[in-house]
């Protein structure tokens, strides 16, 4: 029987084929925005509304934590409280160049500036330096004597911070955000396909090709261009372990690892047998393609710019590269014994 549309139009014989590629694309898509907006709103590099309760005294802030290198920082706040003539409230701040806190000797001084009496509005303004450095303060009321009364800080207990930051050429901004964009939609695309080799009605090289073209774009995206903008903004290039504790380097580094895990567990389907051994079972690539897509939104989920301490973040980022460096060795080991 021939299949004909209401134009009495031959449909070709294989509709139900593109009806569900075109289907798995939108999903992807779709996927991929909602991937990408869960990291927009988990970033902390965005200034936040801050409010805090002390000894009597209500705080509430719009936080500035990144700011324009050789310029002027405004700080503003609200404060409401017994406040006087001898009871005033003053920022202390503490300037350091480097992410290298330790540094810091102690924190100065600068009484605010009201702005509005009715509301209780303060401001302060601060200098910024070169691009990569930061301003950490918090703010104190104090008595005649310069003794606190109260203080507003991170819920954490540390004091607020602005970091310094320079100017990214479009040239770098646009291909980086892009190949990020590509980078989703490939994770996304595998995992669809990961579930159909997982029920069994498909082979897993389409689902390996999206995952290698993840782990290309990865790389291109976070490592050349990753460089760049880390320069242009930060003046640094790359702060991922070993070299350094920075979150958002070494989340780029972690993936681009479980890429390439999922890739060689694949290599001889992805290569259609003409190099490498497939070390584990059709259906269990396709539990690790679908992996790639948690894996992903576990680092999305951990806020963009949250810094962790260095002990937990070498534990962390070398336990993570040992486990799937010891998975893959079992796998290879056990398909070498089966050979």
């Amino acid at each position: 029987m021939i299949r004909r549309n209401a134009f009495g139009s031959k449909l070709p014989s294989n509709l139900p084929g593109i009806m569900y590629k075109i289907i798995r694309f939108a999903g992807a898509i779709l996927l991929t925005a909602v991937l990408l907006v869960i990291a927009s709103r988990a970033s902390r590099g965005k200034p936040e509304f801050v409010s805090h309760y002390d000894n009597g005294y209500k705080f509430e802030m719009t936080t500035v934590p990144k700011f324009a290198e050789h310029s002027r920082v405004r700080i503003s706040l609200n404060i409401t409280g017994p406040l006087s003539d001898e009871v005033q409230p003053v920022l202390r701040f503490a300037k350091s160049e480097t992410d290298d806190l330790t540094a810091i000797d102690a924190y100065r001084i600068q009484p605010l500036i009201m702005a509005d009496s009715t509301s209780g509005s303060y401001f302060a303004e601060l200098s910024t330096g070169a691009r990569g450095g930061r301003i950490l303060y918090y703010v104190q009321v104090q008595d005649a004597k310069q003794q606190p009364l109260a203080s507003f800080r991170m819920e954490n207990g540390k004091p607020f911070f602005v970091k310094y930051f320079g100017d990214v050429p479009k040239v770098v901004l646009l291909p980086h955000i892009a190949f990020m964009f590509a980078t989703v939609f490939c994770v996304a695309m595998a995992a669809l396909h990961a579930l159909s080799v997982i029920r069994g009605s498909e082979a897993p090289q389409e689902m390996l090709r999206y995952l290698l073209w993840s782990a290309v774009l990865t790389f291109i995206g976070g490592y050349p261009f990753g460089f760049a903008m880390n320069w242009y903004a930060f003046g640094g290039l790359w702060e991922g372990v070993p070299f350094g504790t920075d979150a958002t380097d070494n989340k780029t580094q972690l993936l681009f690892v479980y890429q390439l895990f999922a890739v060689l567990i694949g290599l001889r389907s992805l290569t259609g047998g003409k190099m490498g051994r497939d070390i584990f079972s059709a259906r269990t690539l396709g539990w690790y393609g679908l992996g790639m897509l948690a894996v992903m939104l576990f680092i999305y989920l951990i806020p963009h710019s949250i810094q962790f301490s260095k002990e937990l973040t070498y534990a962390f980022c070398y336990g993570f590269i040992g486990f799937w460096a010891l998975v893959y060795l079992y796998g290879w080991l056990r398909s070498r014994a089966a050979a």
